[in-house]
């Protein structure tokens, strides 16, 4: 997976992980961000899985702020 952090979400500065629950990943992102981030979502979900060692996560939800 060759990524450093957590992708997208480790370099992204208007990025916070909000909660997690359920296997649901809520993100707290700019409306402009989260459109970004939601076209890549299952990408997103790989490498944080991948870089967690685990299958914890199945979906991922975003907030505006």
């Amino acid at each position: 997976h060759g990524s450093k952090g957590v992708g997208a979400l480790y370099v992204r500065s208007g990025v916070k992980i909000k909660t997690y629950k359920n296997g649901v990943l809520t993100i707290n992102a700019t409306p402009s961000v989260s459109a970004e981030l939601h076209m890549s979502a299952n990408r997103l979900i790989e490498e944080v899985n991948y870089i967690l060692k685990t299958k914890a996560v199945k979906a991922l939800r975003f907030k505006a702020f």
